[in-house]
């Protein structure tokens, strides 16, 4: 059988959902028809997949195939796009297993140029309703540009095809990077505790996750500034001493030039 890569396929996007502070899923266990993509904006859960499982958080996507039970618990208050599809191959059959996918997607993505996605995202809900061909044109274009940036993110980053495997010392090096984001980090200092020279750490770590241990900690910092932007009322320089930036003028200049808006039109779009 024949395996295709996402990004090859047509995703025909057939409901655009929000939900905000979604503190209870209505069922812990619940299967589609459909193609179901989460699109995690802040908050976080606990999920199963068929065999995979794990917590998902703020910055990261959730893909679940057709029929299969799919898991989840809120852990915090989830705010979240919900994007139900289906997938055709380009002489028109339908895709509905993992399985048929090369390799399998299903369970937690990770796209490091998230201000990329929300943006794809935006429009998609803005076009949620249309049903006309041009509406269901953009919509499959939108979505499209979100797989074609996993693939680019995956390729420039794995220099292969094959699927990472579990490395438990890099899970335990992302875990401390997650603990320590308010800190000064010195990727030498892991490197040491963990036995390994920088070059190799860094290495490792990139097989795993796709990024070099810098940039990983410098997504996981933005992704806790626009949850503390969306969920309080902190000033910049305080959201800077929490997410291990020097200052709150350096914090909305590295805001500006990765999401493409300021923080206060972040703040303000997420206060209506």
């Amino acid at each position: 059988m024949q395996k295709w890569r996402m990004e090859q396929l047509l995703p025909q996007v057939l409901i655009v959902t929000r939900w905000n502070n979604k503190s209870e899923f209505q069922f812990n266990k619940d299967s589609n028809q459909l193609w179901t993509l989460f699109v995690i904006e802040k908050g976080s859960l606990r999920f199963r997949i068929a065999t995979k499982q794990g917590i998902a958080g703020s910055g990261e996507l959730l893909l679940c195939p057709p029929d299969i039970p799919f898991e989840r618990e809120v852990l915090e208050p989830l705010s979240f796009l919900s994007i139900y599809f289906r997938l055709f191959i380009p002489d028109g059959d339908e895709i509905r297993e993992d399985q048929s996918l090369l390799p399998g997607m299903a369970g937690k993505l990770i796209i490091q140029d998230w201000g990329r996605v929300l943006s794809s995202c935006s429009y998609m809900e803005r076009w949620r309703i249309d049903k006309d061909e041009l509406g269901l044109q953009r919509k499959r274009l939108l979505l499209q540009d979100i797989w074609q940036l996993h693939a680019v993110e995956k390729e420039e980053g794995s220099q292969g095809s094959h699927m990472p495997r579990p490395d438990a010392l890099m899970e335990h090096a992302e875990q401390w990077l997650r603990d320590n984001l308010a800190s000064t980090v010195s990727i030498r200092r892991i490197s040491d505790e963990l036995g390994l020279s920088p070059v190799q750490f860094t290495r490792r770590f990139r097989s795993v996750y796709q990024a070099t241990p810098s940039d990983y900690l410098s997504a996981l910092r933005l992704r806790r500034v626009c949850r503390l932007l969306a969920e309080t009322t902190l000033t910049l320089e305080q959201i800077a001493a929490k997410c291990g930036y020097e200052s709150g003028l350096y914090v909305s200049r590295i805001f500006s030039k990765k999401m493409h808006m300021s923080p206060s039109q972040y703040r303000k779009a997420h206060h209506l």
